[in-house]
């Protein structure tokens, strides 16, 4: 099976494209779709992402040509406090 190597910080940027409308649908559903094995901390995440596509994606939208997720209101803001805990543990361990 498959598996996906990202770094925390990689997820912070992931997370805030998706919080204003710019990550491309292709990275999201790479990052959702693929186990990652090697960091239970970003596997959580990206199972938790997951719960928020399943629940909360409403399709795609266009940003400079490209088709980018678009969440719910709801999904946006999960999406933000999940953001916001990543940022902490990102300066708390710098």
């Amino acid at each position: 099976m498959p598996y996906y190597i990202i770094e925390h910080q990689k997820c912070i940027c992931l997370l805030d494209l998706a919080v204003k409308g710019r990550l491309p649908e292709h990275d999201w559903h790479i990052f959702i779709g693929m186990g990652v094995r090697t960091d239970e901390q970003v596997e959580a995440l990206r199972e938790k992402c997951a719960e928020i596509d399943e629940a909360f994606c409403r399709g795609t939208k266009l940003f400079e040509g490209r088709p980018c997720v678009a969440f719910s209101e709801e999904g946006i803001k999960q999406l933000t406090a999940l953001l916001d805990e990543w940022r902490h543990k990102a300066n708390y361990q710098a």
